[in-house]
Parts: C-alpha cells; structure tokens; sequence
C-alpha cells in the first residue's frame, strides 16, 4: 500500500514560559539602611552553613535564605511580576499593576513574599496562618493541595506566602530561621476591605460565569482602575482570573471578595482558573485522588471570592505528550466528578493538540465529563464553530458549554490602560446549579468506546488464532495515539483438544460496565449443545480464562445459523449481545442475551421473527450502533438477494432491550451489489452522536472499495459514498476482516482491517475517519512475514 503523507502539525499555544533571564525589579545587596526605613538589610554570615545562606532583615524580621535566590524590592520596583517559578524572595507589597505576561502557568517552585499586615490583600482571610506575638515560626510548612501557606507574623507586623515546589523543605528552613528582633512593630491582619467605589452595591453583586462574547484573562487579576476603563472602552466583557492551584505562578494581590463582587457590579463575567496539577505531576496510580483533592481546594478557593454554586470551575491542563494521556484523562475525570458533587460546574481548559483526548473524555463511558469545554487554539477566529475547537461534530459540548481562547499573549490597550493577555470567546449558558451528568449510557451512546480492553480511552481489536495442532490463543493489538496498533500480546491459551477454533464466535463489548470492554464466545460443542462464555479484560487488555453463563441442550442452537452483534441494546450502561438466528426453512428471529453486573449472560429474549421463506441468514450481514442516536444501541443487517438486489434495514431496540420490525431505508436492483462480497461494520464515522455503516466491497477483479452509509436522525441510512479504493489485484475481499472502534481516540470512529496473504503474511491497517465520515489510505502498523499468520485461522473480537 502507498505511505501516508506526513502530518503537518503546527506550533500549539502553550501557556508556560521559560524564566527570563532577569527580573524587572531592583536585586539588593550591602547593608545600605536601617529597619526603620523599610529598605532590607543584608547581614554578614558568622560562618557559612553546608548549603549556603544569606540573612535578609526586613522590618525586623530576620530569615535566612538559599544564597542563589534573587531578592527584590518591591517599594523599589513595584511594576515587577511576582511570579513563583523562580527562587526569589519578594519584599513589600505586590502592586497593583504588575508588568506581567498574560501567561500564569507553570512548575511553581520556592518563593516567599514578605510585606506588611497593614494594606495586605488576602483573597480568604480565614486560611492564614497566625503566629501570635513572642511565639517562634512553625518548623515545617505543610504540603497544601495549591503548595502555597500564608502566615500572619504578628510581632512583627507582616504577613509571609511561602510557595514551594514538589517539596515544601527548602522553603520551610527558610520560614523557621525567621527571627523577631528589636526594630520589629507589632501588627495584626486588618478585616477585608470593601472598595471605596461602590461597596454597598459591590458587596451584593453576585459574580457569574454565565456569558457569550469576548472576553481576556491575564496572569494576575488587574487592578479596579483598569478593569473600569477597559469596562467602558474594551470588546470584553468577561475576565479569566486565576484563582489558585499547584501551577500557578503569578501573584494575585488584587484578587479578593471584594475585587470579584466589585467587577460583577461592573458588568463582568468571570472565568475562574484553577491552575491544577500538569501531566508530569499526575501519578499513574493517583490520578482520580489527586483530581478529587483539586476539584476540594478549587472549590474552597472559589467560595472564599463570593462565587456561588451553580458557577463553572475551570482546570488548566496544558499541552502533554501521549504517554500521559491515561492518567490525565483520570485526573480531568475525577475533578469533573468531584466539583460536580460539591454543587458547582467543572469546566477544562486543554490545547488544541489534546481536543482528541477531550473527545474521548466525552464520549467515553468510564469518564465524567466538564460541563465545559475551553480550547486553545490560536486561530484569530473568535467563534467557538467545531473547526475551532477541535472537535468532530455538535454533539460535543453543544448548547452554549464552549470557550475558544483564539489568541494569546497580546497587548492591548483600552481607556488608556495596558495590559498582556490571551483573547477568548466565550459561549457558555447561565445556571444557578450544576447540571446532573446524564448517565453515560443515555448521552451520545453511539460513541462510546466498545472495544476500549485496557480502558486508555482507545479502542482496541481482540483476535483469536487456531494453531495446526489444535491449540488456540488470544491475542490483543493495543491503539497507539496515531490510531496503529501495536504487536499483539497473547493473554489466554488452550491446548489441543481444548476448544475448536471453529466452533466459536466472538463479539466484543463492556457486559459488566466497568469500562473496560470483554469478550463474548458463543461455542458449539461436538454434541449439539451451545454455551456463552465471557472472556473478561484486565487493565493490560489481556484475557482472564473464560467464564461461562448461558448453556443450552444438543440440538437446540446451531451456531453455524447465527451472527452476533454486541451493545447497549437496553440503555442500562452494560453492553449485551445480539444474536441473529437464520433458519433452515428461510424462518428467521432475533434475539438479546442480556448482560448481568458479573457479564455473564441470561437465556435469550427473542423479540422479532419471521415465518418461512421470508429471511434467509446466509444472506444477512449485522453491525450495531445507537443509529437513532436515543441512548440504546440498534442492529444494522444488509441483506443481500440471491440476484444482486440489496437493501439495508434498521432493527431499532426498545427499552426492554428487544427489536422493533426493521425499517428498510436503502436499497438497490438487480446485480447491482452482491452480499457475499460485502463485509460490514458499524461505528460514529462524523462525530455527529450517531452511529453510521461501513461496508468494504470487493470486486471481482481484486478491487476493492469502501463505503459509508451515514444515518439520519430517524436512526435510517442515507445512500452510500465511496471514499477509499485499492487498484484491481491489490485486495482480495476474502482476505480482510474488518471491525470499527475508535482507535485514536478523537471522537470519531475508524475501521481496522486484518488482512491475510495467502503466503501467511498478514498485516493490520487502519482507516482513518474524518469529519465527514469517510476514509483516506489505510496506516499499516503490524505487519508479519511469511508463514507467520495465516488469515483464516484469524476471527477478529
């Protein structure tokens, strides 16, 4: 097969930063003045400890710091950034008119600004620390979820934020070396101020993330001067505030009550940010926790401001390379699900690059979702169309759950007040409580993942292989991020004499919802008797040894008249399995065996049939998939004539689980396609919410070609287009099995083919979808040499 041309990719927006070189404030050394006039005062060291130290006074608070950190004045500078990804000791009040970046996230790592009690802005006034006149400094600083402690030094007057990195010690040694002397004066924390503007009116203004426009946020809150010229001059009217979080690194001295009901009084509309945890820093094996202890401090963070349940909650999560995607999934998961609980409304913010992994955090069954989705794509388009954010079609994130950050790092100036920041526009609806997550079955159930056996959010194919001696194996190819597979992993085994290759039939799905689907068998044993079995999958995506439910005596069931189909046929979040029973005499009848908590399956419920002459199996080929888009999963069956006629019908599933007569939507005259020559499968191809039908066709002359059949809403099918097609003699249509999952994890679904050469070679190929459903040349991944595989010992799960 032809190569794939290379994917061009272009630079995402990132919202981190390098450090500059050098901070725009003033770096102090030398004893040049006394306490008494609020200048520091560095202090010669009597000796110079293992890991050397300066001792900064200020104000008669004397601390020891790391020799490396810069130390800086801000009476001296107040313009300069307080930011917390440098080692830096900050003396005085942060101003309110920071010359900052618009960005404001990164590694934080250890910091401390000291200034006085008198005029500090504290957001929760609640959450510092006291330390009470003649009493010493703690000796640790605790690990706060946010890795930020403020303390009141009351005997001396001032006030402490200690920021730390992953570790909370250097900054704690520098905290517990302080000493109160003599040119100290006492000071307590003064109670919040309301601003002098409009307080009365401010203090009952309720803030509210409910709004569609333009709006800006910034690396620190901006002062109230701005803010009320930008008000009357700017195209904003919202304001992206960073309300706290392990990554932020801006300081935010303008940021309290009184700053967010005084803006809401103003007219604006907030995008509270917490600034969570990145990839690297989400453990594998505590993600959920980590993303629940988040969503706590970010809600204890957003009530301390004024904001009122029913109030969306924004995480950062920054661009991340693939290898972090199950545990950042995980983590965006937990939040989700954590906020949600705690009365208010989780929205993520993620790059353009990840907006696959959004979709899959959507449309997957095992996650729970944000409320809202923010997309940074910087396209210089203010809209928040599907294009912009990445996603394949309006079934995602639809009615007003949207915001596109369309430009970053920008000056703007407006009522002749300037600042940096990253443009936004913003679609998301009003509410005055959070909207209960429907459950994962009833929303957009047609692109659930159904064949996800490790539960990384990407589908995957089950195959098993019956060796010459009579052994059989299960294998899995695990999806890569690019949507190929990797080399299968055997799991289960059985020796000759075991279980007969041909006497089973395998369909996949989550029959215990767990999120993790498994593998249905139905075998026939040598007597006529028919069971099914459950291979269920562990987080690897291997096989445990299988468990078997439902049995039935010699002679009841030929298998040979069957053809299975797995879903969600009752809408109840566990998938069951579809069973079409062709008979002999042209009788024919559907049947769903119906899933329990452990998977294992109960006697069958036969819901539709048919007398004689009027179905006949062998020309019956099934898919299934949500078609109607309702939530239940439905039966697709192509039903090919004995003289060329073919149509196409929709068995649609009742609440019971059981199939309404079909509805034939497509159909063709005579020799026009041939059954035997069509191989079909079923999966959400454009992202619409609906689940569509692809059947590769081959010719007679080696040709071969393949078809989408999308829905209509009516859960019925639109007539076919041909997207993909091979040369004559290229592909034998008796070669190939195909099966459709979502395999890169964008949302859409994809069609993999397992083709085997009549030398044993045999290589697996993916078809990429896009958004309009149809198919570009297959990306070949596994591929083996001769004699290696041979496609007829294959049957694909």
């Amino acid at each position: 097969m032809p190569t794939p041309p290379p994917v061009r990719t272009r630079r995402a927006p990132r919202r981190g930063w390098a450090v500059a070189s050098a901070l725009t404030a003033l770096a102090l050394s030398g004893a040049t003045a006394t306490a008494a006039h609020a200048v520091p005062r560095q202090l010669p060291e009597a000796a110079a400890p293992a890991t050397a130290t300066t001792t900064v006074e200020y104000r008669g608070l004397r601390l020891d710091v790391p020799a490396d950190w810069r130390v800086v004045d801000l009476e001296k500078a107040p313009a300069t950034c307080v930011r917390f990804d440098a080692a830096t000791l900050y003396l005085g009040h942060p101003g309110a008119e920071q010359d900052c970046p618009a960005e404001a996230v990164g590694e934080r790592t250890d910091a401390l600004v000291v200034e006085p009690l008198a005029g500090a802005a504290v957001a929760d006034p609640a959450s510092v620390l006291r330390v009470p006149a003649g009493k010493p400094l703690p000796q640790r600083i605790s690990d706060a979820a946010d890795r930020e402690v403020s303390l009141a030094v009351e005997g001396a007057g001032l006030l402490l934020t200690a920021v730390h990195g992953t570790s909370a010690d250097t900054v704690s040694r520098v905290v517990r070396s302080g000493r109160v002397g003599p040119a100290a004066v006492p000071g307590t924390l003064p109670a919040p101020r309301a601003e002098a503007a409009g307080a009365a009116r401010a203090a009952a203004a309720e803030p509210s993330t409910g709004y569609t426009g333009k709006a800006f946020d910034a690396c620190t809150a901006p002062s109230a001067s701005l803010m009320q010229s930008w008000r009357s001059a700017s195209p904003y009217g919202g304001v992206g505030i960073y309300i706290g979080g392990p990554t932020r690194v801006c300081a935010q001295p303008n940021l309290t009550a009184g700053w967010v009901s005084g803006r809401a009084a103003e007219g604006w509309h907030m995008i509270p940010i917490y600034a969570g945890l990145q990839a690297t820093g989400i453990s594998s094996g505590e993600a959920a926790s980590q993303g629940r202890a988040s969503a706590d401090d970010a809600v204890a963070k957003a009530k301390a401001l004024g904001f009122a349940a029913g109030t969306v909650l924004y995480t950062d999560m920054e661009d991340y390379s693939s290898t972090y995607r199950t545990r950042v999934l995980d983590y965006l998961s937990a939040y989700s699900a954590r906020v949600r609980e705690l009365g208010y409304r989780p929205g993520v913010y993620a790059n353009i690059q990840n907006s696959g992994d959004m979709g899959a955090l959507h449309s997957n069954s095992r996650y729970s979702k944000p409320d809202v989705l923010w997309i940074a794509n910087w396209n210089h388009k203010a809209d928040v169309s599907n294009a912009s954010m990445g996603l394949p079609g309006s079934t995602y994130w639809p009615g007003q759950r949207r915001v596109h950050q369309y430009e970053g790092e920008v000056t703007e100036t407006w009522g002749g007040a300037t600042l940096n920041i990253d443009r936004n526009y913003v679609d998301v609806a009003s509410a005055a409580a959070p909207q209960p997550e429907p459950e994962p079955w009833r929303e957009d159930a047609s692109s659930r993942v159904n064949a996800d056996f490790d539960g990384d959010g990407r589908d995957d194919v089950a195959a098993l292989y019956g060796y010459g001696d009579g052994s059989v194996a299960l294998f899995t190819f695990l999806a890569r991020p690019d949507g190929g597979f990797d080399a299968p992993v055997k799991s289960w085994t059985r020796p000759p004499g075991n279980w007969t290759f041909k006497s089973v039939k395998l369909t996949a799905g989550d029959y215990d919802g767990n999120g993790r689907a498994d593998l249905a068998a139905m075998y026939d044993y040598a007597d006529g008797s028919v069971a099914m079995f459950t291979f269920k999958s562990g987080a690897d995506g291997g096989f445990a040894s299988p468990v078997k439910s439902w049995t039935t005596a010699p002679g009841n069931w030929w298998p040979e008249n069957v053809k299975l189909a797995s879903g969600d046929f009752d809408g109840n979040g566990k998938d069951d399995v579809a069973a079409f029973y062709g008979y002999s005499d042209g009788r024919a009848a559907l049947y769903t065996f119906k899933s329990d908590a452990n998977g294992e399956f109960s006697a069958p419920l036969r819901s539709w049939n048919v007398p004689e002459n009027y179905w006949w199996g062998e020309n019956v080929k099934l898919a299934s998939g949500d078609f109607d888009g309702n939530g239940r999963d439905d039966v697709a069956a192509f039903y090919g004539y004995s003289d060329g006629r073919a149509a196409l019908f929709t068995f649609k599933s009742g609440a019971d689980g059981g199939f309404a007569s079909p509805v034939k939507s497509w159909n063709v005259p005579e020799n026009y396609w041939w059954g035997e020559n069509v191989k079909l499968t079923a999966a959400d191809y454009d992202g619409d919410g609906r689940s569509d039908v692809a059947a590769m066709y081959g010719y007679e002359d080696g040709e071969v070609s393949l078809f989408t059949f999308t829905t209509r809403t009516d859960g019925t099918f639109e007539n076919p287009v041909k997207s993909w097609t091979t040369a004559p003699g290229n592909w034998w249509i008796e070669n190939v099995q195909i099966a459709s999952g979502d395999f890169d994890g964008n949302g859409r679904g994809d069609v993999a083919a397992f083709y085997g050469y009549s030398d044993g070679r045999a290589a697996l190929y993916t078809f990429k979808s896009d958004a309009a459903g149809t198919f570009g040349s297959p990306l070949r991944s596994w591929n083996v040499p001769e004699d290696y595989w041979w496609g007829d010992h294959v049957k694909l799960g």
